[in-house]
């Protein structure tokens, strides 16, 4: 019998909760492809990336009573004026080279994402030989001494006017330097002080108590190709110590890829979940279950991507940057229903994938130039008429050079 309004498939979203496909979630997380294939590995070490745009990791709930109890009111927008609906906060981890998700974290819009970070640490998603890449808002000293507890390594941005003293400077450029401690007093500094005043911590003394990092200091000319050119001036600290390991030039170029987080969330956000579209759940349990839902069908499609390139006829080692997530995405949408095996299904998705246009290939990094998405750019792979794909219908040239003093001449201390 038919069921017009639905209530059937309600209720049979309730009885099956969140915990089922937050499970198949758990199965599917991962990288999903070997160190050796294209942008997963850099300085030998497997590349992932840190996705923390924050116009990028919210998303929008059913304005209830029960989500609002959950999730909070609908946050203020800028002009101080409450918004329409509350929302979520989402923090992946994403591998560069397929952008799959290697795990996520979420919560409500009031939970920051330093705080999603600790969660994401607490999962063991970060671990020895994993490179991450983040912006400027992870570079505090207790993140960045989060991430290196796990045995990662780095490579984040911090903000221009970060004091960081010159400790040794390197023949690349670069320079030795120290991350100094918060200046908050520890709960060990507390705990002596007793009843007394515990002053905050002074820089020596925090100094002191901070991370040895390597810094890079790099100009980069964004030519977009619609607008001004403009230069930007980039911060960037590295646990990657030895400059012959990791030049600075290579590690400038690398930090590029962290444009991928834009990438992927427009394959999340738009391409999949639809453009302004509203998590539909009235309530608490439903949205996680949609939420899951929609991490499960986004890994799947990413997965095949991967999967495509991996197997291209004619195309051996083929970044899966080649391949449109659209395409796949249709692709696998038309196969639902069919009653072939499923080898034969795949083998029928693949080719329909294989038969359309390939996206530009990303290029080759070298010391003159590279490419990179910015955020304010949109993403790389939306609908495009047949014989039109290219990686980016704004794409950013991204120029770099070293700022670095000329052989002989004194670099202005920091202080």
């Amino acid at each position: 019998m038919a069921d017009p309004d639905g209530l059937g498939a309600v209720k049979a979203r309730h009885r099956l909760g969140r915990e089922p496909l937050k499970a198949l979630f758990r199965r599917l997380r991962g990288s999903h492809a070997d160190a050796s294939e294209p942008g997963m590995s850099v300085f030998g070490l497997e590349l992932a990336l840190l996705n923390v745009s924050v116009d990028g990791t919210s998303l929008d709930v059913a304005d209830t009573t029960a989500n609002r109890a959950a999730f909070g009111a609908p946050p203020r927008n800028g002009k101080g004026a409450a918004g329409p609906f509350p929302k979520i906060r989402l923090l992946t981890l994403i591998a560069c080279g397929t952008r799959t998700i290697v795990d996520a974290v979420w919560g409500p819009f009031a939970t920051g994402e330093l705080t999603l970070l600790g969660k994401l640490v607490g999962l063991g998603a970060l671990r020895p030989g994993m490179l991450v890449l983040a912006d400027r808002y992870f570079s505090g000293h207790p993140q960045v001494a989060q991430v290196i507890a796990t045995g990662a390594d780095l490579v984040f941005r911090a903000q221009n006017n970060r004091r960081l003293p010159i400790l040794t400077e390197l023949p690349d450029g670069s320079y030795l330097s120290v991350l100094p401690a918060a200046n908050l007093p520890t709960k060990g500094d507390r705990l002596r002080a007793g009843d007394g005043h515990c002053p905050r911590l002074g820089l020596k003394k925090r100094q002191a108590r901070g991370l040895t990092i390597r810094v890079v200091e790099a100009v980069v000319i964004v030519v977009p190709e619609q607008g001004e050119t403009r230069t930007e001036s980039y911060l960037l600290i590295t646990t990657l110590l030895d400059p012959v390991a990791a030049p600075a030039e290579k590690t400038a170029e690398l930090y590029h890829e962290r444009w991928e987080s834009e990438t992927g969330y427009a394959d999340l956000k738009t391409y999949l979940r639809g453009r302004q579209h509203v998590l539909r759940s009235n309530n608490p349990n439903g949205v996680a279950q949609e939420l899951y839902a929609l991490l499960v069908v986004y890994q799947l499609v990413q997965i095949t991507r991967s999967r495509a390139a991996r197997a291209h006829p004619d195309q051996a080692g083929l970044d899966p940057d080649r391949i449109s997530f659209t395409v796949t995405l249709r692709a696998l949408a038309r196969s639902i229903g069919e009653t072939a095996t499923a080898g034969r299904l795949l083998r029928d998705v693949f080719e329909e994938v294989w038969g359309q246009p390939l996206l530009q290939r990303r290029p080759e990094a070298n010391p003159v130039s590279s490419k990179a998405l910015p955020p304010s750019s949109g993403p790389s792979n939306g609908p495009r008429p047949a014989g039109s794909h290219t990686r980016s219908p704004h794409e950013h040239r991204w120029h770099h050079r070293l700022n670095s003093p000329a052989l002989g001449q004194a670099r202005q201390p920091r202080r």
